[in-house]
């Protein structure tokens, strides 16, 4: 019987300790900013890593455009875009091309030179960050280092604070 509780104690720390490292390498170990390619909202053009700036940070913004957060996140954007004017923010739509120029044309996002809104292509940078709800964000500083990932909508201070804007 004491051999049996034993043997039983031993199978549940092992099934323990392989949840643990399979929680740990669910964790982007994603350092840097991975090359990607997106597609632009004529669904022809490609927009790729090479189109990225040098020298500043980064703001990886993941968005449907029906998404009340969403929206809301991106009005706090533009409110606060001189405090962002050297920041490039990118944000990834998962929604139709439609949908998505629509909510560019809404929100006038054509006319601010840091801001580009693509489609995921393959949604290849939504599986690296294992993003798993919109909006979610990714920070990276001007050496494009990995700052935060957020599994939601960050505010305007924590993106100033952690991004040092």
């Amino acid at each position: 019987m004491k051999q049996f509780f034993c043997l039983i104690l031993l199978a549940y720390l092992t099934v323990l300790c392989a949840c643990k490292n399979e929680k740990r390498d669910t964790i982007p170990k994603v350092k840097q900013l991975p090359t990607f390619e997106a597609l632009e909202l004529d669904s022809v053009t490609i927009y790729s890593t090479e189109h990225l700036g040098i020298d500043s940070p980064t703001i990886i913004i993941y968005f449907d455009p029906d998404c009340h957060t969403c929206q809301d996140e991106t009005k706090m954007i533009t409110k606060y875009i001189d405090d962002l004017k050297h920041t490039q923010i990118l944000m990834l739509s998962i929604a139709g091309t439609t949908d998505t120029k629509k909510f560019v044309t809404e929100y006038d996002l054509q006319y601010y030179k840091n801001i580009k809104v693509v489609k995921d292509k393959n949604f290849s940078l939504y599986n690296v960050f294992k993003l798993q709800e919109v909006p979610s964000a990714v920070l990276y500083t001007k050496n494009k280092q990995l700052a935060k990932i957020f599994q939601r909508a960050p505010t305007h201070n924590e993106i100033v604070e952690i991004l040092k804007l």
